[in-house]
């Protein structure tokens, strides 16, 4: 799902999904960094204890969506 979203919004192919692993992009269309705090939407997003890779599309004091 994450890669199938970043190719059709940006045109960018997403790789390295792997657990602990920043994703990493084409090296001229970007780059993807560690956050722990803060996420914003837009940002792909990986929780410890669930073992696959989101898209935030919300953010709030409640949480992550």
């Amino acid at each position: 799902m994450v890669k199938k979203f970043y190719r059709a919004a940006f045109g960018i192919e997403v790789y390295n999904l792997n657990k602990g692993c920043v994703p990493l992009v084409q090296s001229n269309k970007g780059s993807f960094v560690k956050v722990k705090d803060n996420p914003r939407v837009g940002d792909i997003a990986r929780f410890e204890d669930i073992p696959h890779w989101a898209i935030v599309k919300s953010c709030s004091s409640k949480g992550v969506r």
